[in-house]
Order: structure tokens, then C-alpha cells, then sequence
């Protein structure tokens, strides 16, 4: 699905700025793409995009009650 590389991509984008930085973890809450991306209508794609670019050390921080939504937050470790 187009959305979920296009939010895989910007995640990675992010990461990379936060890590140029000097930052070590960088923390994404799901409504910032919605704002980014001016569409709060793909938020399943937007939130398993965010899942999908985790790796191990990463952390979950608040899942929403149904898995996908605008408060879906995520730490990464950079």
C-alpha cells in the first residue's frame, strides 16, 4: 500500500534527522502524520507503517484501545 511506504519512508527520514542530531531516540505520535500527511482518514496505514520501521529496543509507549489511532505513540531508539 502506497500510504504505508510513503509514512515507512518519512519515519526513516525522522530517525535519521533526529540521529544527525546527536539525539538518541526519537518519540512519534501517531497524529503528528496525521498532520504531516493532512490525512487523519489512513491512520491503520500510518500506525502499522510506525510498527513496521521498529526494531528491537524500541518501545510502544501508549497503544490505543483499538490498536490504531491518532494516539498511537512509539519511542525509537536511534
Amino acid at each position: 500500500m502506497e500510504c504505508i511506504q510513503e509514512a515507512y519512508e518519512y519515519i526513516l527520514s525522522l530517525k535519521e534527522g533526529a540521529k544527525r542530531k546527536g539525539k538518541t531516540e526519537l518519540t512519534i505520535i501517531a497524529l503528528d502524520f496525521a498532520h504531516h500527511f493532512k490525512r487523519s482518514d489512513r491512520m491503520v496505514s500510518i500506525c502499522k507503517a510506525m510498527r513496521k520501521v521498529m526494531n528491537q529496543g524500541d518501545i510502544i509507549v501508549h497503544t490505543p484501545p483499538k490498536g490504531n489511532s491518532t494516539t498511537l505513540e512509539i519511542r525509537y531508539k536511534l
